[in-house]
């Protein structure tokens, strides 16, 4: 029987129908594992999927010669499969924060009333992904908000001013979302 075993796993590396008969084999040990895990966009098909990413590793490198029994060391293949998964899904939500960006100090200065950041930093968390604050903006906002941010001392007309207070309203709800 065990011999059995040995051979259906060598075959399942190079031969479909061999790994679907040993996929559907270790197949209440996947749901096990997989039970306890959690991405948000993934469905059950993509655990499968990931699962079979797994077991074919584990057929090609299994070596039962030592005693060991493939679907302890499936488990262990299929755990740091999803772990990487786990790691690369939480790498790339951090990339997604070090893209976004703080707007500069000086136009926060201006933006926020009475221009005190420190106070504004004390009551709430400042953190704004410009773009997406941009795309609300009107096109004369967004050249103004554009302006502030590259001019550290410009001077502003009375309309330009209007806009400006306009700019910071629409932040803090922005930022109150």
């Amino acid at each position: 029987m065990e011999q059995l075993l040995h051979d259906l796993i060598r075959q399942a590396a190079n031969d479909s129908t061999a790994f679907d008969n040993l996929f559907t084999k270790y197949l209440p040990l996947v749901r096990t594992v997989i039970r306890t895990y959690h991405l948000r966009e993934f469905d059950r098909d993509d655990w499968l999927q990931e699962s079979r990413i797994a077991m074919l590793k584990a057929a090609q490198h299994f070596d039962g010669s030592s005693g060991s029994q493939f679907g302890a060391y499936y488990r262990m293949v299929l755990l740091s499969h999803i772990r990487s998964l786990l790691r690369r899904h939480y790498a790339q939500k951090r990339a997604a924060d070090a893209q976004s960006f703080l707007i500069e100090q000086i136009a926060l200065e201006r933006l926020l009333p009475g221009g005190r950041l420190d106070v504004a930093e004390e009551q709430f968390l400042m953190r704004v992904e410009l773009p997406q604050f941009y795309q609300q903006l009107s096109t004369i906002e967004q050249t103004i908000l554009l302006r502030l941010m590259q001019e550290s001392s410009g001077t502003f007309t009375a309309k330009e001013q209007r806009l400006i207070r306009q700019i910071r309203q629409k932040l803090i709800r922005f930022t109150s979302q």
